[in-house]
């Protein structure tokens, strides 16, 4: 939009002047005398420079760059010395010839040019203030598009390293699950890389999405090692950020992990996702396994990352819990979908 304004510009400034100058200034005109004439031309101009000392010089050099006094100052002493050179070209040009009212001529000149100057800067200024905070909030939003890119990007290198290390091991034991995981996994890595990159997908594909992932998880499980994922609730033409549930459900394998193989404590994630018009909350529960300080440090990561993900895809619009002890984790995300 300021582009396209910009381009415009000094045709809207001509036009603005044009339409100044039949207004305030060609009714002089009409008085008697070519030196009042002369002096409503003089005057005009006067104000011209005035102003654009200020848009030209003063704005730029100070307001632009947030010296405000200064910026004040300068326009205070323009404000002066229009004042002056306007009186000038009043005594110059001996208008009005009317000495007798010479403290009352004065204080008009002023009051006009005082009026028109300040009317015509206040506008600019104010224009100026608000093509600022535009600017501020477009350079916020690439900020959070950049860190939102960034973290997907993270989430999207840390699925595929620990999805080929469970397709690793698939293939090391040469069990028969290695060519369906291999597929699913093709499934997944389409998704993230020619869908997840827009604002928002539909919620039917983000939740196909982990239900393929679970069917994923499961390949290097048991039957013994419970996992269990439930959807319920309408569904209609809710969208979600892409990935935005991925992390709590990953952190409830990496959680899990080790259980059965080397503690011999249960294995069990619970997952449900309930479904409201403009509602979506997830519970997770599972198991905790006596992890080491990496696991410990990659879930904190993980969660970190989720967590920076929430505030800035629906920052006040989202309610999270966890609780957490030695055996077990559990988790509550309430999202609102909609604005």
């Amino acid at each position: 939009m300021f582009r396209k304004y910009k381009s415009v510009r000094w045709i809207v400034h001509i036009l603005f002047w044009g339409v100044y100058f039949c207004i305030m200034v060609l009714p002089g005109f009409f008085n008697k005398g070519s030196n009042a004439q002369v002096y409503y031309v003089v005057q005009f101009l006067i104000l011209i420079a005035a102003t654009y000392i200020n848009i030209l010089w003063l704005i730029r050099k100070y307001f632009a760059s947030e010296k405000h006094i200064k910026y004040f100052i300068g326009l205070f002493f323009v404000w002066l010395l229009g004042l002056a050179a306007t009186y000038s070209s009043w005594l110059l040009f001996d208008y009005p010839h009317t000495t007798g009212k010479l403290l009352k001529m004065i204080l008009a000149t002023m009051i006009v040019f005082s009026l028109q100057f300040f009317l015509i800067n206040l506008y600019k200024l104010a224009k100026e203030w608000y093509i600022k905070s535009q600017k501020t909030k477009e350079l916020e939003l690439e900020k959070v598009r950049a860190e939102l890119n960034l973290l997907r990007s993270q989430l999207d290198a840390h699925f595929l390293f620990n999805t080929l290390n469970n397709l690793y091991l698939l293939v090391l034991e040469k069990s028969d699950k290695a060519p369906d995981a291999l597929l699913m996994l093709s499934d997944l890595l389409s998704y993230t890389l020619y869908e997840s990159h827009e604002d928002k997908v539909a919620l039917t594909k983000e939740l196909t999405f982990i239900e393929n992932y679970i069917n994923l998880q499961k390949f290097r499980l048991s039957e013994e090692q419970d996992v269990h994922c439930q959807v319920k609730g309408s569904f209609k033409d809710q969208r979600i950020e892409p990935l935005i549930l991925f992390n709590f459900i990953e952190n409830c394998f990496k959680h899990a992990d080790g259980n059965v193989l080397v503690y011999g404590s249960e294995y069990y994630i619970h997952i449900t996702i309930q479904i409201d018009a403009d509602k979506l909350i997830l519970k997770t529960n599972n198991g905790v396994a006596l992890a080491n300080d990496l696991k410990a440090t990659n879930c904190g990561v993980g969660l970190k990352n989720a967590i920076n993900r929430l505030n800035i895809a629906y920052d006040k619009k989202y309610i999270i819990d966890i609780q957490e002890s030695d055996t077990e984790y559990s988790l509550t995300l309430t999202i609102h979908l909609h604005d």
